[in-house]
């Protein structure tokens, strides 16, 4: 998986896929503040596009995703929040 003939193209493992605008990330709540960054792209790039995280609701205990979100209602940021819940929490 970590080649660069792999899924992600040597960018990680099976855990950090990323393909034509689609990541992820293996730590739980590690893709929110990865998702806020690129809210912040799309306000600078001024193409009118949103970034979307799709995330569990076990992942509400997790503090990246509390400063994320500070940061995306502080600075008006485009992304959208799907919360899933999925059971587990």
């Amino acid at each position: 998986m970590g080649k660069e003939t792999g899924v992600c193209g040597g960018m990680g493992a099976s855990q950090h896929l990323c393909k034509d605008g689609f990541y992820s990330n293996g730590i739980q709540g590690g893709i929110v503040p990865v998702a806020t960054g690129l809210a912040m792209a799309r306000k600078f790039d001024q193409k009118r596009k949103i970034s979307v995280v799709f995330i569990g609701d076990g992942t509400l205990g997790e503090g990246a995703i509390y400063e994320a979100l500070n940061i995306v209602y502080e600075w008006e940021l485009p992304l959208l929040v799907v919360l899933e819940n999925n059971g587990y929490a």
